[in-house]
């Protein structure tokens, strides 16, 4: 039933000369809930949310790297948070199946505080900028959207507190 309800969908935003957005495993509600409280990261690390608004233009899935360890997807209006060990990171912005690099920041991430990235594309292009944003418009970023489930691998860093 879920299935024919999603080709339905799919078939009528077709129709109307629209493009579906990608589909990514999204967290559950708890997950989502427990994220959106913004506790404290771990002793000695850095909470890192990165977070997409509903941009939609084009509605591509973004891949999200740091120092080559898969971070997460997003779609529009969707989020993640890392909790990584502090230093130096490239955080890469990949599109499509090839993984093209459309875009990156680097930053310098320090002990026991918290960052908020917010990642958008370009419409007519397959750039995407990540850009730091103040905590208040960082947090309402990730109010507004949904939590995407994390890569299921042993990462060298915890991933959730």
């Amino acid at each position: 039933m879920k299935s024919a309800v999603m080709v339905a969908m799919a078939v009528v935003l077709t129709a109307c000369g629209m493009q579906p957005v990608p589909v990514v495993p999204l967290a559950n509600r708890q997950s989502d809930a427990a994220g959106k409280r913004f506790w404290s990261p771990m002793p000695g690390m850095t909470a890192v949310y990165i977070y997409r608004g509903p941009d939609a233009a084009p509605p591509q899935v973004l891949s999200l790297t740091a120092r080559d360890t898969q971070l997460g997807w997003l779609t529009p209006s969707t989020w993640i948070r890392a909790d990584v060990a502090p230093g130096r990171y490239d955080v890469r912005c990949l599109i499509g199946k090839d993984k093209e690099l459309a875009g990156s920041t680097n930053l310098e991430l320090r002990p026991s505080t918290m960052i908020f990235l917010q990642a958008a594309t370009e419409t007519g292009s397959n750039a995407c900028t990540l850009r730091e944003v103040p905590a208040n418009i960082g947090r309402d970023g990730v109010v507004a959207g949904v939590e995407t489930q994390p890569p299921v691998y042993n990462p060298p860093f915890p991933i959730r507190p």
